[in-house]
């Protein structure tokens, strides 16, 4: 959407045409594919089982061009993140399940700053974020889609059950080391984030006023806005970038702005991800 400036529908079309999104969608652009992926990364790494139902998703679909064009003047670019870390709980402080800080394991489309590494991965190109305690940041970057990588995938599992055979072993890959049987996953209404917000809203006096008493309530602070100007009277895209707050919070407050008189559409939220 981004390289093409085209709407989701016709992107998508066009991504099925060439073979990389499959005639029924819903696994990729919903999330539901990278939850799986995300799920396993998690258990490996962080050495308990997660529990599929446990993994907060949420999909593209709701995504706009119009988000795309603001998101690049603010200087970020839209990239859907499967997410796994340790997290921050709303007081800014680690909560911890017997002994063990919970992490957070999510998939959601995110603001990404133009100067991180991921946010020049495009096309069908995939691309895997670890952070070391020692070794820092490293990545891993592929073709995630389309008849060759697939593939190519599907041969090397297929030479490994045919090496295992041949050993006669169960597998020649590490088992999985459950070190932290304790592990929990962080709820989504506790995890912590910047957020874009994009409302539809009458163009007229006191309206950003109201908006930003019901976040100010919430105590939920505002840090920049975008509003184009010359339109008074008519429906208006207002742009909110948000400071640090709860999902639990941004959410509640979102509920009640999206039920004031001068805002036209549902409220649009997309997480802002500061890999830290």
């Amino acid at each position: 959407m981004k390289l093409e400036g085209a709407d989701f529908a016709a992107v998508l079309a066009e991504a099925q045409r060439l073979g990389y999104a499959e005639a029924e969608p819903s696994l990729d652009v919903d999330g539901h594919d990278a939850a799986h992926k995300i799920g396993i990364l998690a258990s490996l790494a962080h050495g308990f089982w997660v529990n599929p139902k446990q993994i907060y998703v949420e999909g593209i679909r709701h995504i706009s061009k119009l988000d795309i064009r603001f998101a690049g003047q603010l200087g970020y670019t839209i990239r859907l993140l499967g997410i796994v870390k340790k997290g921050a709980t709303a007081g800014g402080a680690r909560a911890k399940t017997n002994g063990c800080a919970p992490v957070q394991v999510s998939v959601y489309p995110t603001l990404v700053p133009n100067t991180h590494v991921l946010a020049s991965v495009n096309d069908v190109f995939n691309a895997i974020l670890v952070r070391g305690d020692v070794v820092g940041d490293t990545l891993y970057y592929g073709r995630g889609a389309g008849q060759d990588a697939t593939a190519s995938a599907v041969l090397s599992d297929l030479a490994d059950a045919a090496l295992d055979l041949k050993c006669g072993t169960r597998s020649r890959i590490p088992p999985f080391v459950p070190h932290e049987l304790e592990g929990a996953v962080l709820p989504i209404d506790e995890v912590v984030a910047r957020y874009y917000v994009r409302l539809s809203v009458i163009d007229k006096p006191g309206t950003l006023a109201r908006i930003a008493a019901i976040l100010g309530r919430s105590k939920i602070g505002i840090s920049s806005v975008i509003q184009p100007e010359g339109h008074e009277g008519a429906s208006v895209p207002l742009i909110l970038m948000i400071h640090d707050a709860s999902n639990a919070a941004i959410t509640r407050a979102l509920a009640k702005i999206g039920a004031l008189p001068v805002v036209k559409a549902p409220p649009v939220m997309v997480r802002v991800e500061n890999f830290e």
